[in-house]
Parts: structure tokens; sequence; C-alpha cells
């Protein structure tokens, strides 16, 4: 009696059972009020129920749902049993991740694509950090053209490249 069991995440199939019985009850959920909870609350059970709960409770009131209010009573109740971190604690992770994915990810992607496609290296004999310099130096080549802070000459260029890739 009482006893704890962990139950971990559910599988996705298992998640949307869950939410899905709350079309079956005397507020139902819409299909699109489903999957707005599937994506507020993840697989965890607890969170998933919570979720669950204060859009039935929101709906029981007879006025429109507000999904900001919902959202932030969700957050809040989960940073309460420390299953969330306050935002404001996790700022600092959220600002160098999306500098991250603004300056950091672009630039890997490009120097990727220009060092394995046009000169033809391959993976191994790169390092991230030269992918990453090497894709940094083109955006701010790139941008300086774009601004004509320097003009190029298209054909000594494409020499140029002939000549790195190993072709006289």
């Amino acid at each position: 009696m009482f006893t704890s069991i962990p139950l971990g995440e559910f599988t996705d199939s298992e998640a949307r059972q869950l939410i899905a019985r709350g079309a079956h009850c005397d507020h139902p959920f819409t299909p699109q009020e489903q999957e707005k909870l599937l994506r507020l609350a993840g697989r965890h059970p607890y969170k998933l129920q919570l979720a669950g709960s204060l859009l039935y409770i929101a709906k029981a009131q007879g006025k429109p749902v507000h999904w900001s209010r919902l959202q932030r009573d969700f957050y809040h109740q989960c940073e309460q049993v420390g299953l969330a971190k306050p935002w404001r604690k996790t700022i600092g992770v959220r600002l160098a991740a999306a500098i991250s994915w603004l300056v950091v990810t672009p630039a890997t992607w490009l120097g990727r694509a220009m060092l394995e496609g046009v000169l033809r290296l391959k993976k191994d004999d790169v390092s991230q950090s030269t992918v990453w310099m090497f894709g940094a130096g083109l955006l701010i080549v790139m941008i300086a053209l774009l601004f004509g802070s320097i003009t190029i000459n298209l054909d000594e260029i494409l020499k140029l490249i002939e000549r790195i890739r190993g072709n006289p």
C-alpha cells in the first residue's frame, strides 16, 4: 500500500492514449488541444496529468481557454514540484543556446559544406573548430561583399580554388 513506482516517460503512443481520454469527458478536448497538451507536457506522466487537469479546469469555466495562462500555471506548478527550473535561473543557458544556434551553427554548416563539398576534404581530416573558423571567415567575407566593402575577381577565385584542390 502506498508504494512508489517510478514510471519513467511514456512512449509517444502511451502519451497520446492518455491525452486522448480527455476527448470523452464532460468538457472534451479537441484534437488541436490534445496536440497542444502533448507539446506542452511531453511524455512525462505527471506533466501530462497536470496539463490535462489545467485544460479541464479552464474548459469547465465555460470561457475560452487562454493558453498563455495555462502554460504559465503549468510551468509554475512544475517548478513547485521540482520538475522544472525557474525561467530566470535558466536564462543564461537559453541565451547561450540561442547565440550558438544563430552564430556557431550557420558558420559550421557553411564551413563543412565548403571544406567537404568544394575542397573535397574528408570529415576526419578537419577539426570542428577549423570548420567553424573557416565558415565564420566565409560569412564575414560574404557580408563584406554584400555591403560592398570588398570586391572580387571571380576568375581569380575559381583559379585559386582549382589550385587548392590540386589541379594546375
